[in-house]
């Protein structure tokens, strides 16, 4: 059948046309339709985080108001603490005294006395009537109270938020000198004020092995809060229920017991309050809690919604984020007919559209395809002359003047394909050309780089004569262009030396901004001569607070009294420095501050500090020396590192760290640099100490 080179070109024409028309349309269907579903979700997201932005400007009102609040009123209790026990120190002493000389009363008469001095201590010269007073012995018992529901108490009867006893935290010899606050509720209480939470200061009397407690309620914060919290809500049931989404999509927030706050009628709160998911099982609200904890961008756990309204039956796509203050959950609920209705309109056009386009061109095939044979082959001889052409010089004149361009037919057409496909080999040859000239600039300009980076470490090792107790030599050698090891030392007065050496998680021009970034927050950190680990510190905030790259360095901080010999260091997840005693004995000091700076704030460092005598040495290293590998892949290892340091250790600084280096170099051999290489070594002369 198919025996005419004719009927063989239709037939494979119409083979392409057909897998290029199907191809096209299945990745127009999933590729628009994705499209479409990404452009719904982002809008999703938008509305959730308006949401969340509104709650989240309420609830920093609140917050901020309550700590106000409470921040006043501690200060109230410990101001009238203080005058208290200033106004009254003598009154005290007599006071437990005399309840020391009534111990052996009983009956009424004991019970009247300790009335009698309360009142004189309580209501003699104070004190505000929102503040009530408790004085307890050390077993937690009251001696005296200005309220009565304390008066017979215990501070075993303290409990707080979470129904613990704070009878242990509040005993006089658990108590620091400078009294402790505390929020709790009496565990028994049986009259009005139970379930009243209050404020306390408990300052303990040492000397009497007593404790005196001002204490103010703090229900009316409470209700408070609680009155604001209502007032919120009944700003998003009136903002959030008018909120337009696609065309029947409501937002829903409800918090972690259920409880629907905001929602756009009562049928949808009435089905949601208690509907079921019946192929899991589980309530749709405890599936938007479930989806939201695990932090979702878009999930579809769909439900069918009974409204009265729009979309009865219908399936729902839910998108729902946690506000973490309140506990509150907000859902955007949307049908999932509205988000694919108009990818599927817009999926099915554009398929009738390519469909009919690549019928059309398969009919024009069969007419036109007897007049292609001569035309391609004459195509097939200029196509034969294209390796022989030089398209570097821009003159394809000659070559696209050959070509069966003036053909009205397929031949012609793929002609002038041809003759196009030539010009743009021939721009893209010379944009070749051009970005391999621009490349060769750019490497200039990282070799440029590389001479700025080195140069902005020091490398006089020769101190003035006021400092000539110290030897001290560093080197450092880039894997790249630029990297991401640092070293540095400077004084920081006559007598304190800071150095550093650290090593940056990456390599090249990250690294190496990273790097510079690490130098200038320890050189200014330096300033007033601080605790090595308190700069570390410092330093793991800063670098924590803005790093989207997650990019950390390993880095020691050392301060060395030059006079005594004192070394104050840190080292934050480096590895170990090597030290030599007067004796020529070395050994690693592993002890770690803390971990990697820069991963995750709120670490808190060590400071490390030895005593360096006259002679004794400090070798740093990065991991490029240890963890260089040759050929075989054999790393240059730690105890390598340990044996050959040991052997060149009563050499000059210099000449050690060169003689390390130079083992480095024997043992990678041909095998390329695969990590910076940072050394320095600090020795403490003999006239160095006092």
């Amino acid at each position: 059948m198919l025996t005419t080179f004719r009927a063989q070109i239709l037939f494979f024409i119409t083979l392409i046309i057909l897998i290029t028309a199907i191809t096209i349309m299945y990745f127009t269907h999933r590729d628009v339709g994705r499209a479409i579903l990404d452009r719904e979700e982002a809008s999703i997201e938008n509305i959730s985080h308006f949401i969340q932005l509104s709650i989240r400007n309420e609830y920093d009102q609140l917050l901020y108001s309550k700590v106000d609040a409470i921040r006043h009123l501690k200060t109230k209790l410990k101001s009238l603490t203080s005058l208290a026990i200033a106004m009254h120190q003598a009154q005290a002493a007599d006071l437990l005294q005399e309840i020391e000389q009534k111990k052996e009363v009983s009956g009424a008469a004991h019970s009247d006395a300790i009335q009698k001095i309360a009142s004189e201590w309580f209501h003699s010269s104070l004190l505000d009537h929102e503040v009530s007073w408790l004085l307890y012995d050390k077993n937690g018992q009251a001696l005296l109270s200005s309220h009565p529901l304390l008066n017979s108490s215990s501070i075993t009867s303290f409990v707080d938020m979470k129904g613990r006893s704070l009878a242990q935290q509040l005993t006089v010899s658990s108590l620091s000198r400078t009294g402790e606050y505390a929020v709790f509720q009496l565990a028994r209480a049986r009259d009005n004020n139970q379930g009243v939470w209050k404020l306390g200061y408990f300052m303990p009397l040492k000397k009497w092995n007593v404790t005196l407690a001002a204490i103010a309620d703090v229900s009316s914060l409470l209700k408070e809060e609680e009155k604001s919290i209502r007032r919120i809500i009944r700003n998003m049931q009136h903002d959030f229920t008018d909120l337009i989404i696609a065309q029947s999509g409501f937002v829903l927030v409800f918090d972690s017991s259920k409880q629907i706050l905001v929602s756009p009628d009562k049928e949808t709160t009435a089905y949601l309050a208690s509907a079921v998911n019946p192929q899991s099982g589980q309530s749709y609200l405890d599936s938007f809690m479930d989806t939201a904890r695990k932090d979702e961008s878009i999930t579809y756990p769909y439900m069918s919604l009974n409204r009265q309204k729009n979309g009865l039956g219908q399936k729902y796509a839910v998108y729902t984020t946690w506000f973490r203050g309140f506990d509150w959950y907000i859902s955007i609920v949307l049908p999932v007919a509205e988000i694919q209705g108009p990818g599927n309109k817009l999926i099915a056009r554009q398929s009738y559209i390519i469909a009919g386009i690549f019928f059309f061109s398969l009919l024009l095939c069969v007419v036109l395809v007897a007049r292609i044979s001569r035309p391609l082959q004459i195509l097939t001889e200029q196509i034969k002359q294209l390796p022989s052409h030089d398209f570097s010089k821009g003159d394809s004149k000659a070559l696209l003047a050959m070509l069966p361009v003036a053909v009205n037919n397929e031949a012609g057409r793929l002609a002038r394909a041809f003759g196009f496909m030539i010009t743009e080999l021939q721009a893209n040859i010379k944009k070749l050309v051009a970005t391999t000239a621009r490349n060769e600039r750019m490497e200039s300009e990282l070799n440029v780089a590389r001479d700025i980076q080195l140069g902005t470490l020091p490398t006089n090792f020769t101190f003035t004569p006021e400092h000539e107790e110290i030897d001290l030599y560093a080197y450092l050698i880039p894997a790249r262009e630029v990297g991401g090891d640092l070293y540095d030392f400077f004084f920081i007065d006559d007598e304190h030396l800071c150095f550093t050496l650290g090593d940056v998680s990456d390599k090249g021009v990250p690294a190496a901004l990273f790097m510079v970034i690490t130098k200038v927050l320890v050189k200014h950190g330096a300033r007033g001569n601080p605790s090595p680990a308190d700069m570390m510190t410092r330093i793991n905030e800063i670098l924590c607070e803005d790093n989207p790259g997650a990019m950390f360095v390993t880095l020691i901080i050392g301060i060395l009294n030059v006079k005594t010999g004192v070394l104050r260091y840190a080292n934050g997840g480096h590895n170990p420095p090597i030290f030599t005693d007067a004796r020529n004995r070395s050994s690693y000091r592993d002890t770690l501050s803390g971990p990697i700076v820069g991963a995750m704030e709120g670490l808190e460092y060590e400071e490390i500090s030895l005593t360096m005598e006259p002679g004794a040495s400090l070798f740093l290293y990065t991991d490029g020396v240890t963890e260089a590998m040759n050929s075989d892949m054999e790393l240059f290892s730690d105890s390598r590192l340990l044996s050959d340091y040991s052997a060149l250790a009563d050499q000059p600084v210099q000449e050690v760290v060169s003689g390390i280096l130079e083992h480095v170099k024997e043992h990678a051999g041909a095998a390329p640099q695969s990590d910076d290489i940072a050394m320095m070594m600090l020795r403490l002369k003999a006239s160095g100490v006092t």
